[in-house]
């Protein structure tokens, strides 16, 4: 279940996303608003990871995404959200993650009905790739001139996440 998204409000938690839950198929079918969440991992160099999706992935197949990334599910806050994508794809525990001011009117969309919330989290060991849901080929921290390099082939990233390194390394 996802949330019909009426909005946000701060909770003791974290930012929750308001309004009735509805079944993820519906919220597909009918392309009504609910929320993803984008996660950008740091290390102490300051690279950022990228997630290679999967080659079965439903959407954008072996294109990269930031180091994690998923439906923000109903009665979870984004920063739990952006925890749990990060143990299910990455197998990582991210104790500190920050909701960044990135409306999601700044990322360019393919669909509208997706609203994008971008956390910012810093992780220094090791990566447990999902095998279900990562390509571990590809899936690591990236340096800035790395990804600078990377951003002159569109097709290698999804659509948000092109757009978000786009506004970022320019």
């Amino acid at each position: 279940m996802v949330t019909l998204f009426e909005g946000t409000a701060k909770t003791g938690k974290g930012r929750i996303i308001v309004g009735p839950a509805i079944s993820l198929a519906e919220a597909d079918e009918k392309r009504l608003p609910h929320g993803i969440v984008l996660v950008l991992v740091k290390n102490g160099e300051g690279s950022i990871l990228l997630q290679r999706r999967s080659k079965n992935a439903k959407y954008y197949p072996l294109r990269f995404t930031l180091g994690a990334s998923g439906r923000i599910q109903h009665g979870e806050t984004i920063e739990e959200a952006a925890k749990r994508e990060a143990r299910e794809e990455l197998g990582i525990e991210l104790n500190e993650v920050k909701l960044l001011p990135i409306s999601t009117e700044m990322i360019h969309l393919e669909a509208p009905q997706l609203k994008y919330f971008v956390v910012l989290a810093t992780h220094n060991g090791g990566l447990t790739p999902s095998e279900r849901e990562v390509h571990a080929e590809g899936t690591r921290f990236y340096t800035i001139g790395e990804l600078r390099a990377m951003l002159d082939k569109k097709e290698l990233f999804t659509p948000p996440v092109y757009q978000l390194l786009g506004r970022m390394l320019t």
